[in-house]
This record gives C-alpha cells, structure tokens and sequence, in this order.
C-alpha cells in the first residue's frame, strides 16, 4: 500500500529522472549534429582532393599526350601491324570462303552429274530389261497360245475321230441292217460313248471271224467272237452307268409329258460336224483344220456309200 508520506519524494525522483533524460537526449541531438558537420567536412574535402587528383592527372597526361616518345612510335607500330594481321586473315578467310563455297558448287555439279549418269544407266538397264521381258512374255503368250491350239487340235481330232467312228459304225450297221436308220437302243448307246469319249466298237469282219477245226478229241475253244469280246467286256463302264443310273436303253418310261416329246433324232455326222466347227471358229483356232477333216470324211463316207 502506497504511503501519502513518500509522495514528494517520488516527485522529486520523478523530476530528476525526467531532466536526466532530456539531458542525455540533448547531449545525443549535439552529438549527431557534430558528427553530420565533421562528415560534411570530410566529405567537402575529400572532393576536393580528388578534384585535384583529377587536375594534376590531367596535366601529366596531356603532357604526355603533347609529346610523342619511342615507345608511343613501337605501340602505333604494334597496332598497326596487329590490325594489318586482322585485315590480312579476314581477306584471307573471305578468300577460302569464296573458294569452299566455288569447290562446294563444283562437287555438287559433278555429284548432279554422276547421278544423273547413273539415273541414265539405270533407265537404259531398265529399258533394256523392259524390252526382254516383252520378248519373254510374248514367247511364253505365243507358247501359250500354242499349247492352247495344241490342246484344241487334240480335242478337235479325238472328236473328229470318236465322229468318224460313229460313222463307220453307222455305215457297217446299215450294210448289215439294210436299213439307213440305225436303231434307238444302239444309238443311244453310241451317244452315251460319244459323251464318256469312248469310241464305237465296230462289228469285226467274217475274215476276223474265221477259224481252224477243233481236233476232235478235245473240246472246241471259243474262238471268233467269243475271242474277240470275251465275257463281260460288251459291259463297260458306260453300259454299267447307264444300267446304274437307269439311263439309255434301260431307261424307266415317265409322264405322258415326257412320251409327247419328239423322238430321237438320227445322229448326222454333217450337222454335228457343222456344229463343232462353229464352236471351233468362236474359239478362233483349229477352222481349217476341221474344215479339211470334214471334207475328208464326208469324202470317205461318200466313197464307202457309192461302193456299197
């Protein structure tokens, strides 16, 4: 608890402390203020020296400047020749420049050159190539159209011959017969021959026919027709297909549609020839070479008829 007592005490303490303090801040204001001047001063002065720094370096330099010693002559000497130098490396460089750039566009001319020599060459190989590969290709066309007419001519001539056949078969059948149509059954069994390509079998002559006495004491052997068709050999493969598939003379009768229709028509061997050369000459191979097989043939038939 505060006493009333020591109040003036404190006062007074209070006023101490408080011109103390004004004092001191006083002192410090004057302080600074001192210094600020001294640093003004010094700083006035150092101007000044270095203003005269400044002056005397001037003098001395333009005093040297106003003279012109040995060594001032070796250092122009030195400068000029170093700047020479420069000039004379950079001419020197402009002049290698220009001569890498000329060089340059000469290997570029002869490199041009060169491919285009070689692109030249490689036509000309190409061309060439070219050219006996068209001569290839039209001999292997040619050998192929040749094998073509070849094959052709072969079809064409097994025709012609399974056609002849049929015609010497018809001959031989209306000389024995005594009748120009042949029979539907027989004929029909020469068109299924002619449609497996087999050829007609013609009926052997009596001289064929012909043999020695059997000796009586053996048993005679068959011989004559039995020897020229042995059992089972009248029934090929297109007499057993036919009996199979029920077609040809074994043939089941149908509807009364199929009765209406109109009977077998006698095979002639013109129209069918006529017929086979018009196929041939919408191919565009073999027409002569029918031509002159049907003339031949009708030749012979026509001979055979009038001997007859």
């Amino acid at each position: 608890m505060l006493n009333l007592t020591n109040i003036p005490c404190h006062a007074a303490l209070l006023v101490q402390m408080t011109s103390c303090g004004e004092s001191k801040q006083a002192g410090a204001i004057a302080r600074r203020e001192r210094e600020r001047r001294r640093r003004r001063v010094l700083v006035e002065q150092q101007r000044e020296q270095e203003m005269l720094e400044e002056n005397q370096l001037e003098q001395v330099l333009l005093e040297k400047l106003g003279r012109q010693s040995i060594e001032e002559s070796a250092i122009s000497y030195r400068s000029w020749r170093a700047k020479t130098f420069e000039e004379v490396v950079v001419r020197n460089r402009q002049a290698r420049q220009q001569q890498y750039s000329a060089q340059k566009r000469a290997d570029k001319e002869e490199v041009l050159r060169r491919d285009q020599d070689l692109r030249d060459e490689m036509v000309e190989t190409m061309r060439e190539q070219e050219e006996r590969e068209h001569v290839r290709y039209r001999a292997i066309e040619r050998g192929r159209h040749a094998k073509r007419r070849e094959k052709l001519r072969e079809e064409m001539e097994g025709i012609l011959d399974l056609i002849m056949q049929m015609a010497f078969a018809d001959m031989e059948q209306e000389q024995l017969t005594d009748r120009e149509e042949v029979d539907p059954t027989l004929w029909r069994e020469w068109v299924s021959l002619f449609e497996e390509n087999l050829p007609v079998r013609l009926v052997p002559s009596l001289e064929d026919c012909a043999e020695e006495p059997a000796p009586l004491t053996s048993l005679p052997e068959p011989t004559g027709l039995a020897n020229l068709h042995p059992p089972g050999s009248t029934l090929n493969a297109a007499a057993l297909r036919d009996f199979v598939q029920g077609l040809g003379q074994w043939e089941v009768p149908r509807t009364i549609l199929d009765e209406a229709q109109p009977a077998v028509v006698p095979f002639d061997h013109e129209v069918e020839a006529g017929r086979k050369s018009e196929i041939e000459w919408e191919s565009g191979k073999g027409m002569e070479r029918l031509d002159l097989a049907l003339l031949r043939t009708q030749g012979f038939s026509g001979n055979s008829c009038s001997a007859v």
